[in-house]
């Protein structure tokens, strides 16, 4: 599996940016993982716009919606495919355990 795909949601507070991008910065360049964010279509320039305004953009190679069906581990809030990992929020204190999870 070579895909991580986040859902958007867990990009808002409480979830930490500074977080998030040392996330994807680990899976995108230690772990060679392509990383796709999940958002509804309608909601891609709001997000894109938000984490660029934080630089957490820098690792993502792509925005994809739900309806794309993108395989790969799933970060998100709540269990809805597998293999999922589910967390309520990304923070420096947990986004070293969630990136070793993504490796399992």
């Amino acid at each position: 599996m070579n895909n991580i795909i986040v859902v958007a949601e867990l990009v808002n507070p409480p979830s930490e940016t500074f977080a998030f991008r040392s996330l994807t910065l680990c899976l995108k360049v230690f772990c060679q993982k392509n990383i796709l964010l999940e958002v509804e279509q309608e909601q891609k320039d709001i997000y894109y716009s938000y984490i660029k305004r934080f630089g957490a953009h820098d690792y993502l190679d792509q925005m994809v919606t739900p309806e794309e069906f993108e395989y790969g581990v799933r970060i998100d809030y709540e269990f809805r495919f597998a293999p999922s990992i589910v967390v309520d929020r990304i923070t420096l204190n947990n986004y070293r355990e969630i990136c070793g999870n993504c490796l399992m």
